[in-house]
């Protein structure tokens, strides 16, 4: 698992159970975000879009409020890295393609290229996801 040097992934009982779990650790370097940028981004989102947003009274309204938006950002908000499809749509359509595998970060696939003049990719724009109540 590739991970920051948080204060959730440095306490003592997390380090046991991933140990016990089989799960080897890869720490990115303090101050590089880049090296994990698909969780940093996700991580911003989520701040964003919903723990900056709400005060929990206990945990199971976390519970229940985590899942909502968990659910919306995966089934409902579409992500441009994805060629503005929904994560479960983008999911469903790589289980009918043939499994490519990669060895080393320059194989790994790219998001698609913008030209910020062409007035096709505009209309392909989806319409905004709807806010979750």
């Amino acid at each position: 698992m590739r991970s920051d040097n948080g204060p959730e992934f440095i306490a003592e009982a997390v380090k046991r159970h991933l140990k016990a779990s089989g799960v080897q650790t890869c720490f990115i370097d303090p101050g590089a975000p880049w090296q994990n940028g698909y969780l940093e981004s996700f991580n911003g989102k989520l701040r964003d879009e919903l723990l900056n947003r709400e005060l929990f009274g206990n945990l199971s309204e976390a519970q229940v409020l985590v899942e909502q938006h968990r659910m919306a950002y995966n089934e409902e908000r579409p992500h441009s890295a994805l060629d503005y499809q929904t994560p479960a749509e983008f999911a469903a359509k790589q289980r009918t393609r043939p499994v490519d595998i990669w060895t080393t970060p320059a194989e790994l696939p790219t998001s698609p290229q913008v030209d910020n003049d062409d007035d096709t990719f505009k209309e392909r724009l989806p319409e905004p996801a709807l806010a979750l109540t």
